[in-house]
């Protein structure tokens, strides 16, 4: 993807209102994976020519069309999670459970809480009554 020598890279920022960098999107291509806006196509300096994003809190990276077309905004804030399916243990002892997400406006999305072997015995005694707060 190229663009005409005379546009520079300050005029393509001011057409792009959205996704700036920091921005938190999900992608329709990656099954609705949520991300944070890393590079932006065409960034001074760089050879993008995709947006690149990365999971919030750092980790697993990767590129969506420089037009946008699979990212979606998120612009209500999440109230609260839902259990959703069973927990599942792996070989690496991290447990995972598919989870729904709730936001303020009324929409869910589907998610994962995926905690290590100390976290999991953490919160099963917080559950089991080990712990109370308030």
């Amino acid at each position: 993807m190229t663009r005409p020598a005379d546009i520079s890279d300050k005029d393509v920022t001011e057409q792009r209102a959205w996704p700036q960098l920091g921005d938190v999107a999900i992608d329709s291509a990656q099954n609705n994976r949520m991300g944070v806006i890393i590079g932006l196509p065409g960034e001074a300096g760089s050879d993008w020519l995709t947006y690149r994003l990365q999971v919030p809190g750092g980790g697993i990276t990767w590129s969506a069309a420089a037009d946008a077309s699979t990212l979606r905004k998120i612009t209500s804030q999440i109230c609260h999670a839902t259990a959703k399916g069973k927990v599942i243990r792996d070989e690496a002892g991290h447990w995972t459970m598919e989870i729904q997400f709730h936001y303020d406006d009324g929409s869910t999305h589907s998610g994962f809480l995926i905690v290590g072997n100390d976290e999991a015995q953490e919160l099963g005694r917080q559950f089991s009554g080990g712990e109370h707060t308030r």
